[in-house]
């Protein structure tokens, strides 16, 4: 027996508690319960877009740059530096290189010249550099970094 189930309302728990009920009547299953979690809609995606354009716009218009704007959210945020914030300027940077919103579509050539431009620009930065690691974390005196 292999079904699936969407429960959207409480009225529908009995169809649901007959599914179990038949499953356990033929052997042992593994069930498992996932919230579905609705993507932004078409509107939303339509206004993103039009907002970004607008926004853009009247910023350019403004003689406002990148690197001021970047400033002026540094002034006032102070966030710490997360793994995702990498990884997305590794994307921007795979996205300007190779026009590749996602590091999925990067040959193994790209991915390699997307990281050494990224480690060299946070190393000259942040004197920070941490060569290519291997599939194992690597370690320093002994313990994980």
């Amino acid at each position: 027996m292999n079904e699936k189930f969407t429960l959207t309302q409480a009225y529908q728990l009995p169809e649901l508690f007959a599914m179990l009920t038949r499953a356990v009547a033929v052997g042992e299953h593994e069930i498992s319960i996932k919230k579905r979690v609705k993507q932004r809609s078409i509107p939303q995606n339509n206004s993103l877009h039009l907002w970004a354009s607008i926004i853009s716009e009247l910023m350019n218009m403004a003689g406002i740059t990148q690197k001021a704007l970047q400033l002026k959210f540094k002034e006032g945020w102070e966030l710490p530096i997360t793994e995702d914030f990498i990884k997305s300027i590794f994307r921007k940077i795979g996205l300007v290189m190779y026009g590749k919103a996602s590091t999925a579509d990067l040959t193994t050539v790209e991915m390699m010249e997307v990281y050494k431009l990224v480690d060299e620009r946070l190393s000259q930065l942040t004197a920070i550099h941490v060569p290519w690691p291997s599939s194992k974390p690597p370690t320093y005196d002994g313990e994980k970094y």
